[in-house]
């Protein structure tokens, strides 16, 4: 009997270090945080009514200026749309390749601030059998879809980042699944492998929820180095806002999360999806995803 009493008080004993292990290294704080935004912001659709972008801008920049966000991955951004977040948001540099001929058409562009990031290289391909093809449709895709990212150096961490930002079909199943392996493949490519590999950061509106195949095609990496995580999933601190990311202008329809960041490499703080407003009104038919992200 006292040898048992012995063996439950080391056990005890054993369980309480590493639970006292684990919680320091929870609240130890991220080296070098840094803000990442995620926003649909709805094209420039004359027939949108009251909530046609002249109506909507100037809260899009205050609630992107509130954000404090370091990197912005944004979706369904037309040219006109890219100039005025541009002028408005000075403290940013940005990269967009329009997804029509690399010039015209919806972009997903990635704004980074400028006194902290030093671009190291840029690049577009087309969600595609022909990836390189500008203008390029996949599959049963409705439209062509383009992926841009960037290769940064975050002059405070001396390190760089992949990021990588895009927009997939609204319409065509089989174009989400073959476009998420793609996806897959490519920032396999760009960020390499092994020890050398760069962290990566994913966002977009994936038009996928968590269920879906294409999602799981994005979080099932052949090795654990390889693995794109969604940051809600390892947050430190618990997820906030609810379960989706779509509200059609009208209501939030729950369960509809399809708008993800995605992190590898990297350690995440928080996060959370946002509800920007206009007085009632939505500032978007998405709302924004945002996350603190660490090395």
């Amino acid at each position: 009997m006292k040898s048992d009493r012995w063996q439950s008080l080391a056990m005890l004993g054993l369980l309480l270090t590493l639970w006292g292990s684990v919680a320091v290294r929870a609240a130890e704080p991220l080296a070098n945080p840094f803000v990442v935004v995620t926003y649909n912001i709805r094209y420039d659709n004359p027939g949108d009514g009251e909530n046609v972008w002249t109506n909507r801008r100037e809260a899009m920049v205050e609630y992107l200026r509130q954000s404090k966000a370091d990197f912005v991955g944004m979706q369904e951004v037309l040219p006109q749309q890219r100039d005025y977040l541009a002028e408005k948001l000075t403290d940013y540099d940005w990269y967009s390749a329009g997804r029509d001929d690399g010039e015209k058409g919806e972009a997903t562009p990635i704004f980074w601030r400028k006194d902290r990031y030093e671009l190291q290289e840029q690049g577009t391909f087309w969600l595609s059998e022909t990836p390189a093809t500008p203008g390029s449709k996949g599959w049963d895709a409705a439209l062509p879809r383009v992926v841009s990212w960037v290769k940064l150096k975050d002059k405070q961490a001396g390190k760089s980042i992949l990021f990588v930002n895009t927009h997939f079909d609204h319409m065509g199943r089989k174009a989400r699944l073959e476009s998420a392996k793609l996806l897959v493949k490519q920032i396999g490519r760009l960020a390499g492998e092994g020890d050398a590999s760069l962290p990566v950061v994913l966002t977009g509106d994936f038009n996928t929820t968590p269920k879906s195949e294409p999602y799981k095609v994005l979080v099932g990496g052949e090795s654990d180095s390889a693995k794109l995580l969604d940051a809600q999933h390892i947050s430190r601190e618990p997820h906030t806002g609810g379960d989706s990311t779509s509200n059609g202008f009208k209501t939030i329809r729950p369960g509809a999360k399809i708008d993800h960041i995605f992190v590898r490499g990297l350690s995440v703080a928080t996060h959370a999806i946002e509800d920007p407003r206009i007085e009632e009104r939505f500032v978007s038919d998405h709302q924004p995803v945002r996350a603190t992200i660490g090395w």
